[in-house]
C-alpha cells in the first residue's frame, strides 16, 4: 500500500525536513508540515486527523499516511505572556503531537522508541552486547570514583543530554576538574586513540558513510571544524563492512533510521560512540542528493515497523 501523505514533524523551517519535503514532492508524494511552533490547527477525533483543513488521516477512508518523527521542541502562541501558561501550552501542544504520532502505524520513528535511543548508556550497552567494541565508560557523580577512573587512562568528558541547557564540546579533563563532578552525573570515557571520525546514517537497509582525518590532538571534531567541512565520502569494502554492522545495530535499537557516530584506529578497527535516532546529514558533503531521496522513498512505502523487517 502507498502512503498518500507523509506527515512531517518537525521544528519550523527545519532544513532536513525541508530537503526530505522537496524528494517527496519529486517523486509526486503529498506532505504536511506539522511543527508546534507554526500552531497549526489540528483535530483529531478516533477515526480521522485533520491539520489545518486536510485530511490527513483515516482508516476508513484508506487514507493512511507515514510519519516522520524528525524532532519537536516546545512552542506556545506568541500572545500568552504568562510563564505558567505559556509552559501548559506548550506541554498540550507538544502531547498532542506525540500522541498522534504514536496513533499512526507507519512512523519513522515513534517518540517512546526516539527518546530510547538517545539515552548514550543504552547505547553503549547495547553496542556492546552486539559485540561492537566501544570505549570504557563511566557514568557517575562521585568524584572519588571518577579520579580512580582518571587514573586508569586519558579520560575525555561527555553530556550525557542534549537539552536546552548547555552543551558543551567533549573535552580531556584533569584532576582540577574532578570537584565539579558532585554537581551532576557526567559521561566519562577513557579516550580512544584514531585517525578518522565516522559518521554513517541508514535508512531502513540503506546506509552511506563519510569520515575525516582526526588530529592527535582532536578530541571532539565539533570543536575545530564546526561545520564538518573536512568530511569526505567513505567508499570501499571497509565502508560497506561498516554500514552493514551500522543498519544492524539500528535494527536492534529498533529505528528505523539513524545517524551514527564511529571512530577509525589505525589499523581499521572501528568503535562505535553513539546514535542519534534524528542527527545531522545534511552538512555532509552529496548528502542531500543521496540521503533525502533514500527518507522520501522510505517514508512513501507505507509499512509498519514489523512489515518493514519482514520484506526488507
Amino acid at each position: 500500500m502507498t502512503a498518500r501523505r507523509v506527515l512531517l514533524v518537525a521544528p519550523t523551517d527545519d532544513a532536513h525536513a525541508l530537503a526530505v519535503r522537496d524528494s517527496l514532492d519529486a517523486i509526486g508524494t503529498a506532505s504536511t508540515y506539522l511543527s508546534p511552533s507554526a500552531f497549526p490547527r489540528v483535530e483529531f477525533s478516533t477515526g480521522s486527523l485533520v491539520i489545518d483543513e486536510v485530511e490527513c488521516w483515516n482508516p476508513e477512508k484508506d487514507l493512511l499516511p507515514c510519519v516522520w518523527w524528525r524532532r519537536l521542541r516546545r512552542a506556545a502562541p506568541s500572545d500568552i505572556r504568562n510563564s505558567p501558561e505559556r509552559d501548559l501550552a506548550a506541554d498540550e501542544t507538544a502531547s498532542l503531537i506525540r500522541g498522534v504520532s504514536s496513533v499512526i502505524d507507519c512512523c519513522v520513528d515513534t517518540p517512546n522508541i526516539v527518546a530510547r535511543a538517545e539515552e548514550k548508556p543504552y547505547g553503549l550497552h547495547l553496542a556492546r552486547k552486539l559485540g561492537f567494541q566501544t570505549p570504557q565508560s563511566l557514568v557517575t557523580n562521585n568524584e572519588d570514583r571518577a579520579r580512580e577512573f582518571l587514573r586508569a587512562g586519558r579520560t575525555i568528558a561527555k553530556p550525557l543530554s542534549s537539552g536546552v541547557g548547555l552543551a558543551p564540546y567533549v573535552d580531556l579533563i584533569d584532576d582540577d576538574l574532578l570537584s565539579l563532578v558532585p554537581a551532576a552525573p557526567v559521561l566519562l570515557q577513557h579516550l580512544v586513540e584514531a585517525d578518522s571520525d565516522i559518521r554513517i546514517v541508514t535508512v531502513g537497509e540503506y546506509g552511506t558513510a563519510w569520515k575525516r582525518a582526526r588530529g592527535a590532538d582532536v578530541v571532539d571534531w565539533r570543536a575545530t571544524d564546526p561545520a564538518g567541512e573536512e568530511f569526505v565520502r567513505w567508499e570501499g569494502e571497509a565502508s560497506r563492512e561498516a554500514c552493514a554492522n551500522a543498519v544492524r545495530l539500528c535494527r536492534a535499537f529498533g529505528l528505523t533510521v539513524s545517524v551514527q557516530d564511529w571512530l577509525k584506529r589505525s589499523e581499521g578497527e572501528l568503535v562505535f560512540l553513539e546514535i542519534n535516532p534524528q542527527g545531522q546529514w545534511l552538512f555532509l558533503p552529496g548528502a542531500k542528493e543521496v540521503v533525502a531521496p533514500e527518507f522520501a522513498k522510505r517514508l512513501t512505502a507505507h509499512r509498519t515497523p514489523d512489515q518493514g523487517r519482514k520484506d526488507d
